[in-house]
C-alpha cells in the first residue's frame, strides 16, 4: 500500500540509472589515480615507462573495485516514507538502518551534479536536528520533489499544530481591578493663580 503522496511506504531501490552515474564518477576518477602512483613511482627512481604502466594498472585496478563496491551499495540500498519517519538502509560491510523522525527534520534539500542532471536524477539532503544531514540518493526528479512537498507538508502541520496548542495554552492579561476609581486629574499650580490682596 502507498501512501497518499505516492510515495513508497515499503522498502524500495534506488533509480537503476543511478548506479551508472556512480561508475561514472569512478570512471572519471582514473587519471587522479593514474598520476598519483605513477608520481610515487618516480619518487622511487623507478623509470618513466615502468612508473607509467604500473600507475595505469594500479589505477585500472582501483576503478574496478570501485565499480564493484557501486554494484554492492546499489543492491544495498532501500529507502521508504512512513506516517512518521523516513527510514533508511545502506551499507556494504557494515549495513546502516536509520529511522528519521519526520518531527525532527530542519529543512529539507533537493540537489542534482552534473552527471545526475543529465541522467534526471537527484539527492534529498535531509537535516536533522541534533543528528547533521542524511541523503537520499539516486531518486527520480519528480520523486525527490514528492518527497520534500511531502516533507516539509508535514513540517507546517506540525508547526500549525504547535502554534495553535500554544495559543490555547496562553494565560490572559489580568483585567483592570473594579475597585479602581477614577479620580480627576488634578493640575499643578500656576503662578498666575495666586490671589491678589483686595485693596480698601
Amino acid at each position: 500500500m502507498r501512501p497518499p503522496t505516492g510515495l513508497p511506504s515499503a522498502p524500495t531501490a534506488l533509480d537503476p540509472r543511478v548506479l551508472q552515474v556512480w561508475r561514472t564518477t569512478s570512471l572519471l576518477a582514473l587519471p587522479v589515480y593514474a598520476a598519483l602512483v605513477t608520481a610515487i613511482a618516480r619518487w622511487r627512481a623507478l623509470p618513466w615507462s615502468t612508473s607509467a604502466v604500473l600507475g595505469l594498472a594500479l589505477a585500472a585496478l582501483l576503478v574496478l573495485v570501485a565499480r564493484w563496491r557501486d554494484g554492492v551499495r546499489y543492491r544495498r540500498w532501500r529507502w521508504h516514507l512512513d506516517d512518521v519517519a523516513v527510514v533508511l538502509r545502506h551499507g556494504g560491510l557494515v549495513q546502516h538502518d536509520t529511522t528519521i523522525p519526520r518531527f525532527r527534520l530542519q529543512h529539507v534539500d533537493v540537489t542534482r551534479g552534473p552527471l545526475e542532471r543529465r541522467a534526471g536524477l537527484a539527492r534529498v539532503v535531509l537535516h536533522v536536528a541534533g543528528d547533521g544531514e542524511h541523503t537520499v540518493p539516486g531518486l527520480a526528479l519528480e520523486t525527490a520533489d514528492a518527497l520534500r512537498d511531502a516533507l516539509i507538508g508535514g513540517l507546517h502541520a506540525q508547526w500549525t499544530a504547535e502554534r495553535d496548542a500554544d495559543a490555547a495554552h496562553e494565560v490572559p492579561d489580568d483585567p483592570p481591578h473594579d475597585d479602581v476609581i477614577d479620580r480627576p486629574a488634578v493640575r499643578a499650580p500656576r503662578a498666575d493663580d495666586a490671589r491678589t490682596e483686595p485693596r480698601w
